[in-house]
């Protein structure tokens, strides 16, 4: 995640989470490919690695694009969403 906050410190949180996104994507297609522990396992890294901008992601994204008196409701999509992708991946 430290490096997630520094990409999307330099970057656009669009580009950082989509491709954090991206790689989720491909890495868990991958994983369902797999034909060894080993190999499911490290899918599973790659997608770790790609899901953690989405988090920080997700927080500057509601924190740029609303204003502090209005942020209340997207927060109230943001938080839940990402809780259930974390217990779906399970």
């Amino acid at each position: 995640m430290l490096v997630a906050g520094e990409l999307l410190d330099r970057f656009s949180e669009r580009l950082i989470v989509g491709l954090g996104a991206t790689m989720v994507a491909i890495s868990i297609f991958a994983a369902s490919r797999a034909q060894s522990y080993e190999a499911l396992l490290g899918w599973l890294v790659v997608a770790s690695i790609g899901y953690s901008s989405v988090q920080p992601g997700g927080g500057k994204a509601v924190a740029s694009w609303f204003a502090p008196t209005s942020a209340a409701s997207p927060w109230a999509f943001v938080r839940p969403a990402c809780l259930l992708a974390r217990r779906w991946r399970r």
